[in-house]
């Protein structure tokens, strides 16, 4: 709010006085009192330290309104609280230079706040002729209408013209995997070729020490799982078996086979490998597959 804007209220000033020694237990109760006065609408802070304090009015305009119909004997009143936490006797030390301004129609209503000697306060007031400005007339609903289209059309200008820059729907995506918890029954594997040999029996969320996530697929092999060497050479058919059945094959005699992860638009977000040596030893195995960051894992591909 400007200045001399009628149906304001601007205080200045300050109030200032020693604690008495007492300076922990009133801390507490002068930061309450200035919480209240401020929910009240009285515009101040308070400085509280060592064994002094300190209220600083704040000249930013208020609303009169907010101070009630008579807001300087608000202000005294609140003033008058704040000498109360304080003894009778030490009310006397209490310094202020407390003083407000209240504008009105062509007038200002200037009152200063002074604490007497039996601990009171006093308020000494004179209404002057002043330049005042009227306040702003509020807005008529169909102001507040085209205010609203114009705000709506200048977003939409902004927002179409960044959209050249800015590939919003993958950066929605990129927010809503960051939100929206995986679900993992929801993710696809792809065994390919090493169907013949192995299923993917369940699906986990797991978390690394390093604070990033992991798939966690069971795998479990099939009756036609290759044990030992004699079984690789007979699940090759004596080399009738093509290309990717080879590769396959020679997959699980290393004990790895490859992955690769794709978000739902079939972009690959990594890859890398899986140890299914266990497999030898054991019928199930537990393999961790880790997760891109900021990317929503859509399926996962089995290959050699």
């Amino acid at each position: 709010m400007s200045a001399r804007v009628e149906g304001t209220f601007a205080l200045d000033g300050l109030v200032e006085g020693g604690l008495g020694g007492a300076g922990e237990e009133l801390r507490g109760r002068l930061l309450a009192w200035a919480d209240t006065a401020r929910a009240a609408g009285l515009n101040v802070s308070l400085d509280v330290s060592g064994d002094a304090f300190s209220l600083l009015g704040e000249s930013r305009p208020v609303r009169a309104s907010d101070l009630g119909d008579a807001p300087a004997q608000r202000v005294a009143a609140l003033l008058f609280d704040l000498l109360k936490i304080r003894p009778v006797a030490q009310r006397r030390n209490v310094f202020s230079t407390l003083r407000s301004t209240e504008y009105r129609p062509g007038e200002e209503v200037q009152t200063i706040y002074a604490v007497a000697p039996d601990g009171s306060v006093q308020t000494h007031q004179r209404t002057v002729s002043a330049r005042t400005e009227a306040p702003p007339a509020p807005l008529t609903m169909k102001q507040k209408v085209r205010m609203g289209l114009t705000g709506l059309a200048v977003a939409l200008g902004v927002f179409g013209l960044s959209a050249l820059f800015v590939d919003y729907g993958q950066l929605f995506r990129r927010v809503r995997d960051t939100v929206v918890p995986l679900n993992v029954e929801k993710v696809q594997v792809d065994t390919g070729s090493f169907a013949r040999y192995l299923t993917v029996e369940k699906k986990a969320l797991a978390a690394e020490s390093s604070g990033g996530r992991v798939l966690v697929l069971t795998l479990q092999r099939t009756k036609d799982f290759p044990l030992k060497d004699a079984d690789l050479a007979a699940a090759s058919g004596d080399g009738k078996l093509d290309l990717p059945g080879r590769l396959t094959l020679e997959a699980l005699a290393r004990g790895y086979v490859r992955y690769e992860c794709f978000d739902a638009d079939g972009t690959i977000l990594n890859y890398g490998e899986l140890r299914l040596a266990g497999l030898r030893d054991k019928e199930t195995v537990e393999v961790p597959v880790p997760l891109a960051p900021d990317h929503r894992l859509a399926r996962i591909r089995l290959g050699f």
